[in-house]
C-alpha cells in the first residue's frame, strides 16, 4: 500500500512538472509578443512589465525543465538535446543547449537594460534591436514550431507569425515616418 501511494505521489509530482514546464513556456512566449505589441505601440510602461513577467516566466520554465527533466543536470539536458535534434535531421548534436543559455542571457540583459537606463534602451543602435529580433525569431521557431509536435506546433506557427508581423508593422512603420 506503501508503495502504491509513493508511487502515486512521484507520478503526480511528474505530471505536475510537465505541467508547469509547458505552462510556464507558452506563457513567456505570449506575454513577450504581449510586450512586444505595446512596445511598438507606444504602451511602454505596461509593455514593459508584461515582458518582462514573460521572462520571470521563462526562467520558471528553464528552472521547471533543469528539475524535471535533467536533475539540475547540464550532461541531462545535452543529452536530451542530442536526441531531439537526432531524432529531427538524423545527427545526434546537443550543443544547441548553448544557444537556449545565450538566449536566456540575452532576455535578462534586455529586461536589466530596459529597466535600468530606459532610454539608451529606447535609442540603442537599430543593427542591435534586429539582431536581438533575429535571435527571438530563432528560438521562438525552433522551440514553438520545429521541436513541437501535433496541435502546439500550429499554436507555435501562429505565435511566430503574430511576432513576425508586429515587428514587420513596425519596420514599416518607422519607414513612414517623415
Amino acid at each position: 500500500m506503501t508503495q502504491s501511494i509513493q508511487h502515486t505521489a512521484v507520478s503526480t509530482s511528474v505530471h505536475m512538472g510537465e505541467f508547469l514546464t509547458h505552462v510556464t513556456i507558452w506563457t513567456s512566449l505570449f506575454a513577450y509578443a504581449a510586450g512586444e505589441a505595446g512596445r511598438v505601440n507606444h504602451g511602454l510602461k505596461t509593455a514593459r512589465l508584461v515582458w518582462s513577467c514573460g521572462c520571470v516566466l521563462y526562467l520558471l520554465h528553464v528552472a521547471t525543465a533543469f528539475h524535471v527533466h535533467h536533475g539540475w543536470s547540464h550532461a541531462s539536458a545535452y543529452t536530451h538535446t542530442a536526441e531531439q535534434t537526432s531524432a529531427l535531421v538524423g545527427v545526434l548534436w546537443g550543443s544547441g543547449i548553448y544557444a537556449n543559455y545565450a538566449f536566456t542571457a540575452i532576455w535578462v540583459g534586455e529586461v536589466a537594460w530596459w529597466w535600468l537606463s530606459p532610454l539608451t534602451y529606447r535609442n540603442r543602435p537599430r543593427e542591435l534591436e534586429v539582431t536581438v529580433r533575429a535571435v527571438f525569431l530563432f528560438m521562438i521557431g525552433n522551440g514553438a514550431v520545429v521541436f513541437v509536435e501535433g496541435p502546439m506546433r500550429w499554436l507555435g506557427l501562429g505565435l511566430f507569425v503574430a511576432v513576425g508581423s508586429i515587428w514587420w508593422n513596425d519596420v514599416n512603420r518607422r519607414r513612414a515616418r517623415p
